[in-house]
């Protein structure tokens, strides 16, 4: 078992309720997604951001660290419409 990155907000611990994602304060998200070790959010306009374990780069943001924040994805990665 490890650590449920679905449920980061900034830090390691766990949340047992929904929150929101300060990380992503200043944006209108619109999806989310989550996966057992990362979680990606969309704003209104496309943009992309993913957070969680980044073993072998799995949030292909070419970082092989955990991100506890949300970063948005570079290149102009847009969420489909």
């Amino acid at each position: 078992w490890r650590r449920a990155f679905s449920f980061r907000h900034g830090d390691e611990s766990k949340q047992l309720l929904p929150k929101r994602v300060d990380g992503l304060s200043s944006v209108k998200v619109v999806s989310v997604s989550g996966g057992a070790f990362h979680s990606l959010a969309a704003d209104e306009r496309g943009n992309v951001y993913g957070w969680g374990d980044g073993d072998g780069a799995s949030l292909g943001l070419q970082l092989t660290q955990d991100q506890l924040e949300p970063r948005q994805y570079p290149n102009g990665l847009q969420a489909a419409r």
